[in-house]
């Protein structure tokens, strides 16, 4: 996937993130339970955002993000020293504005007055945001975030110390779990040599159907490579799943992409869920940015709906940006999810069945960079 101009920012973004809200889940009493993205072109092509990610395992297992949140305040204090997480914009500008505090008559030595976080409600105000501009995080940020936790959703008890990395991949060893090592593809990887797929040890794929554009006629597309790219993968011996990517700014349009995605497939049988991928724009004006924040669950649901009526298995694409600020956890918490974060290894507070770690993978076969996921579950008796 492409890179977004903001891309140099999200290291430091994510670690602030985690920080944040691990310093604040650390500290509460008990335990808690919350861009990778692929932003279609309104042509139809694929770009990504960098993930979010990070949080303290919910559940049974609250230390696992524990284990993650010392790397991540590290990464932290060390880049508020060097001053490397204000954005470029703030840098050019900083020199006018101390000039200019100067002529206003700041009394020496006056506290400076922390910024302000508030809660974005639409998507317009999310770009808005752009967590590159917060210069540093403040406590009033930190409760915002940490009581976004919902700690009555199913929480990631995974063992974060069982992640590693093996010939490029990342699996999963821990008693009672076995993994499988997967990639995701569209249009943009071109054509694919599925054999060579297999026979470097990929198990599955989660190909895109299908998107809607983003730009203000919202047209339905097919994806170019999915019936070929489909069938490529089942002759190799590789399982399938696929996923829907959504602009639909209300539940109507949400459950017509279903549809659509439907009668796509035609009662072609996966063996993996079909997943519904909404995502924020970057870069461009979109037809979802005067969108309450609010309305994304309720799409969510006449999705998921749509496509379990059909006889599928849906499940949810998300992120820890739009776990924290954008979807009701708890309304969509009979969903599986599919977990984009490029950290080491998953940090999100909530369970989850697949991550997708990292959008620059190589793999044999395929000649773009391409996804790499992993799915956990458990191992039979």
């Amino acid at each position: 996937m492409k890179k977004t101009q903001h891309q140099k920012h999200i290291g430091i973004i994510t670690a602030m993130l985690l920080a944040a809200i691990l310093t604040s889940c650390a500290l509460s009493a008990g335990p808690a339970a919350g861009e990778g993205s692929r932003a279609a072109s309104p042509a139809g092509g694929t770009e990504s955002m960098p993930a979010l990610s990070g949080q303290e395992a919910a559940g049974s297992g609250t230390s696992a993000a524990e284990e993650a949140g010392s790397a991540a305040s590290s990464e932290v204090s060390a880049a508020k020293e060097t001053g490397a997480e204000t954005s470029c914009s703030e840098e050019a500008g900083s020199e006018d504005s101390e000039t200019a505090e100067t002529a206003d008559g700041a009394a020496e030595g006056e506290p400076e007055t922390e910024p302000s976080f508030t809660m974005p409600e639409t998507i317009a105000d999310l770009k808005a945001m752009d967590l590159s501009n917060i210069p540093y995080i403040t406590p009033e940020m930190t409760d915002i975030l940490a009581s976004r936790i919902v700690r009555s959703v199913p929480g990631n008890d995974y063992d974060l110390s069982a992640f590693r990395k093996e010939d490029g991949f990342i699996v999963y060893e821990a008693e009672g779990y076995e993994c499988l090592r997967g990639i995701d593809v569209s249009s943009h990887q071109g054509e694919i040599d599925w054999a060579a797929v297999r026979a470097a040890g990929i198990d599955f794929v989660m190909i895109r159907a299908g998107f809607r554009g983003y730009g203000e006629s919202g047209s339905l597309n097919e994806d170019g490579m999915f019936r070929t790219n489909l069938a490529g993968a089942r002759k190799a011996g590789l399982a399938a799943g696929a996923y829907f990517f959504s602009q639909a700014i209300n539940e109507e349009e949400a459950a017509l992409e279903a549809d659509f995605v439907l009668g796509i497939l035609d009662g072609e049988e996966l063996d993996l869920p079909l997943v519904f991928d909404t995502e924020h724009i970057r870069g461009d004006e979109a037809r979802t940015d005067s969108v309450r924040l609010s309305q994304f669950t309720e799409n969510a649901l006449a999705f998921c709906r749509r496509i379990e009526e059909a006889g599928y298995q849906p499940m949810i694409y998300t992120n820890l940006l739009w776990e924290a600020l954008v979807y009701d956890m708890e309304a969509l918490s009979e969903y599986p999810v599919w977990y984009a974060g490029y950290d080491p290894v998953p940090v999100t507070p909530y369970r989850f069945d697949l991550w997708q770690y990292s959008e620059s993978g190589t793999v044999p076969g395929i000649e773009e960079a391409v996804d790499l996921d992993l799915w956990i579950r458990k191992a039979a008796p």
